[in-house]
């Protein structure tokens, strides 16, 4: 006994140094990792994959290596959209007072909420973090918070804040000493001004960071020669655009959408209408967004307007309207929220008052719990009995209900029959309700022009189809006649097609009630092949049709 005792200690003993070993080699990747993160991400990425964070242990480890992993995942440009990992560390650093490792795990839990497209709960992060900004001293985490807030608000297009937090992220990003993250955040400013219109400001920022760019950043280079080139556009200075494709910077640049866009412009002012052409369709097959799509159909409205194509400008315009009004909608549906910083300041006080009250309210629950579970154990042996009984009675009630729902269930399924053969009844007698106009239009489409003693019969048939030729009052009750059997049809076509003319709607009307191609002939003054091909044009304009009723529609044709 005293042997297997002693075994055991010794295992036991092994154990304990087995997983002091592991977590302080574990210790000693985080370590590392957390020393090579900013210069080498990739490495360090590679460190923290080596740890298996199921045999992490310790929550000040776990917390700590879901941080460092958050980090280098972000800085090796993967973007994450799961913020399962980032929550172990924001709850962990939440309770305790290392501030530089809270702001980091609200920074990286913004950016993981701006990765799924949550930008709602991404502000409420960032704001957090931003509250911690004077008691710590990280000025190029500082300037990544104040990126990302500008980044953000750029695609919420809220531009003045956007060119305020850019702003921030310039100032930090100089303490920092991080030249290279200093002309991002300055090209994003010039882009922040050309959305509000204040081309001069945005060509002096712009052209500071494209002589940096020449030299160190090719792609940084190629950014700042579309957004120059944007500013000359839309100021129309023409020389300066002309000037700047020919500078040197620009000799390597033929595939940006920007760029090829802004030399189509140039190409159309000096009446180049095929290289216009030629680079604008160029510019197209390299779109992959919808601001792609809106800023080259603006620029194809303006280029087709200069080459005197008025019509294609015009459908340029009205596509871009359209997708405009369409962004504005979406945008303005999109609940975006700015967090108090009152509400985060006495966020704490009120936690601890919550969490007194709810010890209170623990203790008089457990003291009532108790009381009425002695009631209750008392009661239950007396009602025991009075239960069974009417237990026996209920199920006697349920056999009863149950012969009343089988009786309920056959009546459902006879007025059901009875419906189903009243519609077709309906449907038969619409159909057959204009069925003797019909055949008085196929009568005097047959005998027109015939012989004087049919002339009466084609005077009387011809009065008849008169009313629905011009008579607006007779149509209109027509109309009314198709929307009441056949579901407000007519109603749905005239509001979910607002393109279509009143006579595309006459048309439409004449086929709904089942009129012949003869009739419709007659009605119309049209020939029977134009008909039939004004049918079919008819229904494919309204399957091209962005509306959601137009399979109700055409299955009424």
């Amino acid at each position: 006994m005293i042997r297997q005792t002693k075994y055991l200690y010794i295992l036991f003993i092994i154990l304990i140094c087995t997983a002091c070993n592991y977590n302080h080699d574990t210790n000693k990747k985080l370590v590392k990792a957390e020393q090579c993160i900013q210069q080498y991400p990739d490495s360090s990425l590679c460190l923290l994959n080596g740890i298996d964070a199921r045999n992490i242990n310790s929550q000040e480890q776990r917390a700590r290596y879901a941080l460092l992993y958050s980090q280098a995942l972000d800085k090796a440009l993967i973007d994450v959209t799961n913020d399962s990992l980032i929550n172990i560390a924001v709850a962990y650093y939440e309770k305790k007072d290392n501030l530089e490792k809270r702001f980091l795990a609200y920074l990286y839990q913004g950016k993981v909420y701006s990765n799924a497209g949550n930008y709602t709960r991404a502000m409420l992060s960032l704001t957090k973090a931003e509250e911690l900004i004077n008691n710590i001293d990280i000025p190029y985490a500082i300037g990544l918070l104040y990126a990302k807030i500008g980044e953000i608000h750029n695609l919420l297009y809220n531009y003045p804040k956007s060119l305020a937090a850019y702003t921030k992220a310039y100032q930090f990003y100089g303490q920092a000493d991080k030249e290279a993250h200093q002309i991002y955040a300055k090209i994003n400013i010039g882009q922040c001004h050309i959305y509000l219109g204040q081309y001069e400001m945005a060509e002096k920022v712009i052209t500071e960071a494209l002589e940096w760019s020449f030299i160190n950043n090719t792609s940084l280079c190629q950014r700042c020669i579309g957004l120059l080139s944007t500013i000359y556009t839309n100021k129309n200075n023409i020389l300066k655009l002309d000037s700047l494709f020919n500078s040197r910077c620009t000799t390597e640049f033929n595939d940006d959408l920007t760029i090829l866009q802004a030399k189509a412009y140039l190409y159309a002012c000096k009446n180049d209408v095929e290289n216009a052409k030629a680079n604008l369709l160029r510019a197209w097959s390299l779109a992959e967004n919808i601001n792609d799509t809106t800023t080259l159909l603006h620029k194809d409205y303006k280029i087709k307007k200069m080459l005197g194509d008025y019509t294609g400008a015009l459908n340029s315009h009205e596509r871009l309207f359209y997708i405009q009004d369409t962004v504005v909608r979406s945008t303005l549906q999109k609940p975006i929220q700015s967090a108090q910083r009152d509400y985060f300041k006495s966020q704490s006080d009120y936690n601890q008052l919550k969490l007194k009250t709810n010890q209170q309210r623990q203790i008089y629950i457990i003291s009532i719990s108790i009381f009425i579970l002695s009631l209750t154990l008392s009661y239950i042996s007396v009602r025991i009995k009075s239960k069974n009984e009417v237990i026996a009675r209920y199920i006697e009630i349920t056999h009863d209900l149950q012969e009343t729902l089988i009786s309920k269930n056959h009546d459902v399924e006879t007025i059901t029959k009875e419906v189903k053969l009243m519609n077709d009844k309906i449907n038969t007698l619409f159909n057959k309700q204009f069925l003797m106009i019909d055949k008085l239009s196929n009568t005097y489409y047959e005998t027109h022009c015939s012989k004087k003693e049919k002339e009466a019969i084609y005077n009387l048939v011809r009065k008849e189809i008169e009313k629905l030729q011009d008579d607006k009052k007779h149509i209109a009750e027509l109309e009314s006649i198709i929307n009441y059997y056949k579901g407000n049809i007519m109603d749905i076509a005239r509001n979910s097609l607002p393109e279509f003319k009143e006579s595309d709607f006459r048309l439409l009307c004449y086929f709904l009630a089942g009129f012949s191609a003869k009739a419709i002939s007659i009605f119309t003054g049209d020939s029977i092949g134009n008909i039939y091909m004004k049918k079919s044009r008819l229904k494919i304009r309204i399957q091209n049709s962005t509306t959601d009723n137009k399979e109700d529609i055409l299955r009424h044709l």
